[in-house]
């Protein structure tokens, strides 16, 4: 890891390394806590209108993945967002249970995702591995695990187009993940040169830019039925 730092320092300068060793970090946090308004006005007014649960339990199983590949990886930025991260989403989801409406989105799926993360993550864990293949196998599958995660509001897609109504995707996060997913891209390629970080971070680049696009074709028009659970628009802004 050292080795790698020194040379990305040598080829594109201290400052721009220590931008790409702080902004991540930074942009993730702010990613993390993005939901926090959205999560807040659903436990004021009771109810989760169109809100999936689904990317708040795909943040808390990537979340979980990632502080452990981080510890492998001997990398505190990782492992201490992640960890942070977990907390957060495992907050999220409690409020998002709390004030479940009866007729709101499905939970079976997300719990099923859930469950197979953890089943998988300790099974690899498990395996007869040398320290460093292990670190691999925890990297790809943590890989796969942020593309889910980001992707995690598209599971209303289908709602969002039959209904022409997006309220089932927020903005924040949305926004949020795009300049997380770009930084991290950025991290993982220039500074640590490690696979497992930038590839699938460029690859959640794609669903957070669907949402945008979502948002903007559907802008949300829709209430929760006990006052009303906005969905900030980018029509909005």
């Amino acid at each position: 890891m050292e080795e790698r730092l020194l040379e990305a320092r040598a080829v594109y300068g201290n400052e721009a390394v220590w931008f790409l060793q702080v902004a991540p970090p930074i942009s993730a946090m702010i990613m993390i806590l993005s939901p926090t308004t959205t999560l807040w006005h659903v436990n004021s007014v009771g109810s989760t209108g169109n809100l999936p649960v689904m990317p708040y339990a795909l943040m808390m199983a990537n979340s979980f993945v990632q502080s452990v590949f981080g510890v492998l990886l001997n990398d505190t930025s990782i492992t201490v967002t992640n960890t942070f991260g977990l907390v957060c989403a495992i907050l999220y989801c409690g409020v998002w249970f709390r004030n479940r409406d009866k007729g709101s989105m499905p939970v079976k799926s997300a719990i099923i995702s859930v469950s197979v993360v953890f089943i998988v993550l300790f099974l690899l864990l498990t395996l007869p591995a040398t320290d460093a293949q292990t670190v691999s196998l925890v990297g790809i599958f943590g890989a796969s695990v942020i593309v889910f995660m980001f992707s995690g509001p598209l599971v209303t897609l289908s709602h969002v187009i039959r209904t022409k109504d997006a309220s089932s995707i927020t903005l924040p996060y949305a926004l949020a993940g795009l300049v997380c997913c770009s930084l991290w891209a950025l991290y993982g390629y220039l500074v640590v040169q490690e696979g497992a970080v930038w590839i699938p971070n460029a690859l959640g680049i794609i669903p957070c830019l669907s949402q945008l696009l979502l948002l903007i074709r559907y802008p949300s028009r829709t209430a929760s039925p006990k006052g009303g659970l906005p969905s900030i628009s980018v029509l909005d802004v």
